[in-house]
């Protein structure tokens, strides 16, 4: 997404609000979330496994992150994104240290893997301690977005039995903040009265003022009604949330098609989704 300087939105973020957030990232270079306890703005991703997030994350930050089935993200994960006119990607340390990485050669998928076996081992828990990057470029907006582990139901493999637990504890550790915004990720065939990731959200979020709910896998909805009744919030048994439902419809990790490839697809496919014509195209697009 570009940020031309006659586009009167961006004019007013770089006056008002890019400042503050050059103080938040200031704030930020001195004092660490893991050492002080101290709890920034955030947009937190949150979301069962295998509901899309990963590939949702991909689109928002434009670097190639690690999917699969089973818990692919096993320590939280988070994106600074930056607007800036040079691409650059930073790995960003606790002791106010950043690297410049290499993207031509180096596969960030696999990279952003071996340094999650560094935190995590080779067992299937979930820690703590988290993995930062910083993302430059022209094509986003200044967020910082956190991935955090997909819900655990059942230990599979060599889990440990409280896996459960350990996924929603992390969670509700990063969405109980204030200042944290949770977008609430789940597949478009799964029913959203029974997604656990609402719940959460429910818990520290009762009225719904800063959650979101995402739709992914868009192309696998059942019932195109019903995806149409929750993007415009008729589901009276769902919380209303007051910044509603969107829908994308992102690459699965089946696909070898590039990130703007896969953009171009999402507004083909939306521009002849019957929810196309019933919603307001921003939930859809």
């Amino acid at each position: 997404m570009d940020t031309e300087t006659n586009d009167p939105f961006a004019k007013a973020y770089d006056e008002k609000v890019r400042p503050l957030m050059n103080k938040i990232d200031e704030a930020r270079r001195y004092l660490s979330p893991n050492r002080d306890r101290i709890t920034f703005p955030n947009v937190v991703v949150v979301g069962d496994q295998s509901s899309g997030k990963s590939s949702l994350l991909e689109a928002l930050s434009l670097v190639e992150l690690p999917k699969g089935t089973g818990i692919v993200t096993r320590c939280p994960l988070v994106l600074r994104l930056r607007n800036s006119k040079e691409r650059k990607v930073y790995r960003l340390y606790d002791d106010n240290q950043k690297t410049l990485l290499d993207e031509e050669n180096l596969n960030m998928s696999q990279y952003i893997e071996q340094e999650t076996r560094k935190l995590a081992g080779n067992q299937k828990n979930i820690v703590h301690e988290l993995i930062e990057l910083q993302i430059e470029d022209h094509r986003v907006r200044d967020l910082t977005v956190v991935d955090l582990p997909g819900i655990a139901h059942n230990p599979v493999a060599d889990q440990p039995s409280n896996i459960h637990e350990q996924t929603t504890n992390l969670i509700h550790q990063y969405i109980q903040p204030e200042g944290s915004l949770i977008l609430c990720v789940f597949p478009a065939n799964v029913d959203v009265a029974v997604a656990e990731a609402l719940s959460l959200a429910r818990n520290v979020d009762p009225e719904g003022k800063r959650t979101i709910g995402v739709i992914t896998k868009t192309d696998l909805a059942p019932d195109q009604d019903m995806l149409i009744a929750q993007l415009l919030m008729n589901r009276r048994d769902v919380l209303h949330l007051k910044l509603g439902f969107i829908a994308v419809r992102n690459r699965s990790s089946d696909e070898k098609i590039s990130l703007q490839d896969a953009r171009n697809r999402e507004k083909e496919f939306f521009s002849q989704h019957s929810a196309a014509s019933a919603v307001d195209q921003k939930k859809v697009l």
